[in-house]
């Protein structure tokens, strides 16, 4: 059978996901190096997003690869 889709995020959980995303976005857009303490305070909801994506993209932050980080968000 078939997974069943997983359940829709509350809407403010959604919109906090929202923030961590657009956030990480600006400090990868700037090569600001906080973006890897950023990912470390945010890795669940970035995971979240990412999902099987995550560990290139940790790579990628830690490496300071940013510009290859931010076209994978």
């Amino acid at each position: 059978l078939p997974t069943p889709p997983p359940a829709p995020q509350s809407g403010a959980a959604s919109e906090a996901v929202e923030l961590v995303v657009a956030e990480m976005t600006r400090l990868l857009a700037d090569g600001d190096a906080d973006a890897l303490s950023w990912l470390e305070q945010h890795e669940a909801e970035l995971r979240s997003v990412l999902k099987d994506n995550y560990p290139a993209f940790l790579e990628n932050v830690q490496q300071f690869r940013f510009d290859l980080a931010l076209r994978q968000l």
